[in-house]
């Protein structure tokens, strides 16, 4: 997944790309683009914005889902099309790229069709421009919705494991499962680790210690790790099915209660 800072980098030079659009100009007579403009012709126009909208859908679809029909609508205009609104209304960026035009009333100003597109294109930027503020949490959703699901497939595997009677295999997965959640945990409510290489029982403590926990939640865990610690351990004597079992559903219960 790339980093913050990447998609910051990323973020600023779409904002920065976007601002071009806002300086498309017409020449009022022939109605091509205007020569002191930033596009020399419309298919320049339209293969530049083509590239920077790709783009950026993308990274609002990542970052922003909620604001993605509306950032598409100003592009297609579909919506507004099948709502039968007034036509300057319904004009969207793909009509002006596309050479569409108005027509308005017999006795009416002719529609500036590129105040129109600037308009649209303008409300994309303050979407997009929306995003910067909110960057750092909608990863946080992104790699906690990733996470999750890593877990749960590794759930699932620990189960398959145990239901063929390999115990200590399944051990060994639920509890790694666990180690890497309560790292996650750690790291949320920013609880210092200074181990190298800390064991469950170092990350039972620490989220005690932390108040992350309470005393019974550290007890339960415990349980877990004694567990998980007779499947790893070759020397000890072998786990039963219902130890097992427990460990497992008692992981998955930690994933979704603990966070």
């Amino acid at each position: 997944m790339a980093s913050a800072a990447d998609i910051r980098k990323r973020l600023d030079r779409l904002l920065l790309n976007a601002r071009e659009f806002l300086k498309v100009k017409e020449d009022p007579k022939s109605g091509s683009l205007a020569r002191d403009g930033p596009f020399k012709s419309r298919l320049g126009l339209s293969l530049g914005y083509q590239e920077w909208y790709t783009e950026a859908l993308a990274t609002v679809r990542q970052l922003a889902p909620d604001r993605l029909a509306e950032f598409e609508e100003l592009y297609s205009g579909e919506a507004a099309a099948r709502q039968k609104l007034d036509a300057t209304v319904a004009f969207s960026i793909r009509h002006y790229l596309s050479g569409l035009r108005v027509r308005m009333p017999p006795g009416e100003a002719a529609a500036d069709h590129a105040g129109l597109f600037r308009a649209r294109a303008s409300q994309q930027l303050a979407i997009l421009a929306s995003l910067s503020v909110r960057l750092d949490s909608a990863l946080a959703d992104i790699r906690g919705l990733v996470q999750a699901e890593l877990l749960d497939n590794e759930i699932d595997a620990a189960r398959v494991l145990a239901k063929a009677r390999h115990l200590r295999a399944a051990g060994v997965v639920a509890g790694v499962v666990l180690e890497r959640h309560l790292a996650a945990v750690c790291d949320r409510h920013q609880v210092p680790v200074r181990k190298g290489r800390p064991t469950l029982s170092d990350y039972f403590d620490l989220l005690k210690g932390a108040d992350v926990i309470d005393t019974p939640t550290w007890r339960r865990l415990q349980h877990l790790g004694d567990i998980r610690n007779v499947c790893c351990h070759a020397k000890e004597r072998d786990p039963k099915p219902e130890e097992v079992e427990d460990l497992v559903e008692g992981v998955e219960k930690t994933t979704k209660t603990l966070f």
